[in-house]
């Protein structure tokens, strides 16, 4: 008879459960982070790294955190000090593991809570090791930069990022730092490819920080960059131009740019960028007829200009017509919402109309629009829609001041801008808008009425060598004649042979618009 192999138990008692591990994960990762922080692994640590890295997964994670702790602010010196020989190894360890796994889906993980900072360890870890030339060198070599800008420009089936936010800065940080390490390291940070994910990046991006780190990464790779930096400041433009409602979607590829703090930051850095190019411009140029011509960022008028050419076929890569340049310009001027891309416009079209090229088309643009009024207003009109219209007219009127305030001031251009308003009774139009200006925008009433005295002064100028006059100056008669009669005989002298203050400048407003009270009472008499 066989012995029963039951355990017999008391009545009303049960079996006692099998053990449990006595620590909980999270001690289990804290103790491994510990180990691996080991002091007495100084000289060797990269061997030890090496070793458990081989062995599973699920040690990975704290290794890197463990690195990135002990070396956040150490020198590349001390970083190789303490890993010891296997520094190389590991570092390719590293490099290899984030080619696997970044286009991997964002929940999945060996070791349940750490994925969300997995890619950021490993990114941190090679901002430890891009210390010494030597890793830079090995990293760019490597191909790394075009898995960083393809991890960059990862996505999800509805569009939207496929890494946090902290992991694209994080990406963005550590091409900006190999950007800024040297002229050939800013060459190889990306080529035309990886800067259509770069920018592909961007059009999505709606976090400011990850938005302007961008920026300053388009910005340096294109510094003395004679191959790149013309297809940066096209593409640049695009996306501002790509904001505008409904334009993308004519353009077979185009996509939409979704940010306003996108197209403000990129109109920003657009505007410094000229300014330099200016600076230099004049700086270096002797020639008069040349000064005429001032460079643009981000369009070819040029003949003997680089032609901007793209293999890529990317429309964000494709050259700007001076139409569309214009366009994109005007957009950011007339927003009816954002002040600051009104801003950003204003200034943007006083640059641009520095090129000889460009001045005349500017300044009709923008007259037409201060010139587009309703003569009767009627109790059906809608009136968010002529606010809206006024607003336009106040914009434009600013970026008129500016462009004819602007210096330095060519003859040429000078010539441009007076003949145009001869011509089109413009400086009808400039009173129009002093008269609109809101009295408690101090500059705006100071600036408008210096863009009167030009006038004035060019005038009698005019006047006094009628005879020395060449056949391509348009007389100015009519409009000394008009603005006397607008703000009366002594405030028009005071224009002539005054400095115009505040003071001087609020008289001129007064007169102009008493002028026209008087005119309105005029008609029912």
């Amino acid at each position: 008879m066989k012995r029963s192999t039951t355990t017999t138990t008391t009545a009303g008692t049960k079996p006692k459960p099998k053990a449990k591990s006595s620590m909980s994960v999270k001690e289990k990762q804290e103790q491994r982070l510990q180990e691996a922080m080991d002091p007495s692994l100084h000289g060797r640590r990269a061997e030890y790294f090496v070793g458990l890295w081989d062995k599973t997964k699920v040690v990975r994670p704290r290794l890197l955190m463990a690195f990135c702790l002990l070396h956040e602010n150490s020198t590349i010196g001390e970083v190789e000090a303490d890993l010891g020989d296997g520094a190389p190894l590991f570092f390719t360890r590293v490099t290899s593991w984030f080619r696997l796994s970044y286009k991997l889906p964002p929940n999945t993980s060996t070791d349940k809570g750490e994925e969300a900072s997995v890619l950021l360890w490993m990114l941190r870890s090679f901002s430890v090791f891009m210390k010494g030339t030597s890793y830079i060198t090995l990293f760019c070599e490597s191909g790394m930069n075009a898995a960083l800008t393809d991890c960059l420009d990862s996505e999800t089936p509805d569009g939207a990022p496929l890494i946090q936010p902290v992991d694209r800065l994080e990406i963005v940080r550590l091409l900006l730092f190999i950007a800024n390490s040297g002229r050939v390291y800013r060459e190889m940070v990306c080529d035309e490819e990886g800067l259509t994910q770069v920018l592909h990046a961007l059009q999505r991006e709606d976090v400011a920080d990850v938005v302007s780190h961008t920026i300053d990464l388009l910005v340096v790779i294109a510094q003395g960059n004679p191959k790149m930096a013309p297809l940066i400041h096209t593409a640049m433009l695009r996306l501002v131009y790509y904001h505008q409602p409904n334009v993308a979607q004519g353009v077979r590829g185009a996509r939409t740019t979704r940010s306003e703090e996108t197209v403000l930051q990129i109109s920003h850095a657009v505007r410094d960028i000229q300014l330099t190019k200016e600076s230099q411009f004049y700086q270096s140029c002797t020639d008069e007829i040349r000064s005429n011509l001032l460079p643009i960022v981000g369009l070819n008028l040029l003949p003997a200009g680089t032609t901007v050419s793209s293999s890529s076929g990317d429309p964000l890569l494709e050259e700007m017509s001076s139409e569309e340049y214009l366009e994109t310009l005007m957009y950011l001027n007339l927003h009816d919402t954002n002040v600051s891309f009104r801003v950003e416009g204003n200034e943007l079209l006083a640059l641009a109309a520095k090129n000889t090229l460009l001045t005349a088309r500017i300044l009709n643009n923008c007259f037409d629009i201060m010139d587009d009024d309703l003569l009767v207003i009627a109790d059906t009109d809608d009136v968010r829609a002529i606010a809206v219209r006024q607003r336009r007219q106040l914009s434009c009127g600013r970026a008129v001041v500016e462009i004819i305030l602007s210096q330095p001031m060519t003859e040429e251009r000078k010539t441009i801008i007076l003949n145009l308003i001869a011509m089109r009774s413009a400086h009808i139009t400039l009173l129009k808008y002093l008269r609109m200006s809101d009295g408690s925008d101090v500059s705006a009433v100071i600036d408008c009425c210096r863009t009167l005295q030009i006038l004035a002064k060019a005038a009698d100028a005019q006047r006094r060598s009628v005879d020395q006059l060449s056949s391509n100056v348009v007389s100015l008669e009519k409009v000394s004649q008009l603005l006397r009669e607008a703000v009366g005989d002594s405030i028009f002298q005071m224009i002539l042979f005054q400095e115009i203050s505040e003071e001087e400048s609020f008289a001129i407003l007064r007169a102009a618009r008493s002028s026209t009270a008087g005119a309105a009472t005029g008609l029912y008499h």
